[in-house]
């Protein structure tokens, strides 16, 4: 059996384990056995969240919050507070498998996303209907 990728995530709100179970999801945590805990507007929590690639984006799988759980009291989390880790975590997992290579998904997603809208655009011309807009270069001019 092959032992699935596993190691360290920094983020900007601590440092958390992940176990990469699948190519389209990953198991990130704070583990506090080892002392890990991420920190979210001053407040320590030991973290578990589940990120799924869907259309070519890390996030929460029909938007599941990231369990928190304060280490310094019984206090339930804020909800701002699981917004937060939610963010923060998938942008850090984003970054960290895209630059790393760790998987191939994200951007053979990416890929097959684009080559599907120039394929519609293509079709659609050669139908002679109003083609689709081409993709936005994110610069505006007024």
């Amino acid at each position: 059996m092959i032992e699935p990728p596993r190691g360290t995530l920094e983020t900007p709100i601590g440092t958390v384990s992940f176990t990469m179970t699948e190519a389209g999801h990953v198991y990130l945590c704070s583990e506090g056995s080892k002392g890990q805990a991420v920190t979210i507007r001053g407040i320590p929590y030991h973290v578990a969240y589940h990120c799924h690639l869907i259309d070519g984006k890390w996030g929460a799988k029909d938007w599941h919050d990231p369990y928190l759980n304060r280490s310094d009291c019984y206090k339930d989390a804020s909800q701002a507070a699981r917004n937060t880790a939610r963010e923060v975590l998938a942008t850090a997992w984003t970054e960290f498998a895209w630059f790393t290579g760790l998987t191939r998904s994200t951007r053979t997603a990416k890929h097959t996303a684009g080559l599907r809208k120039c394929a519609i655009r293509r079709t659609r011309m050669i139908q002679g209907a109003r083609p689709l807009p081409a993709p936005s270069t994110g610069s505006r001019t007024a």
